[in-house]
């Protein structure tokens, strides 16, 4: 084994690291808030159905912050 080959392999073990970490990042970051990234999503926008707001947030809105659709409701959804 040549240490081009060894100093390759570091080299795509760091890499497949920070792949797996920054996608662990942006899976954890997609199920937050869209307006406080404080705390998980809970409620769905009706009529616009968007998933993006925590129960705090979504009661202080008027209009959805992804479409900007007026809010006529909330449903509350569980995982």
């Amino acid at each position: 084994m040549c240490m081009d080959t060894l100093d390759d392999n570091k080299t795509l073990n760091i890499e497949n690291k920070s792949s797996s970490q920054s996608q662990l990042v942006s899976t954890s970051r997609s199920t937050l808030c869209i307006v406080c990234f404080e705390r998980q999503r809970a409620l769905g926008l009706v009529p616009c159905g968007h998933f993006n707001v925590c129960v705090p947030c979504g009661h202080s809105l008027k209009s959805c912050p992804t479409c900007g659709s007026n809010i006529k409701g909330l449903i509350r959804i569980y995982d």
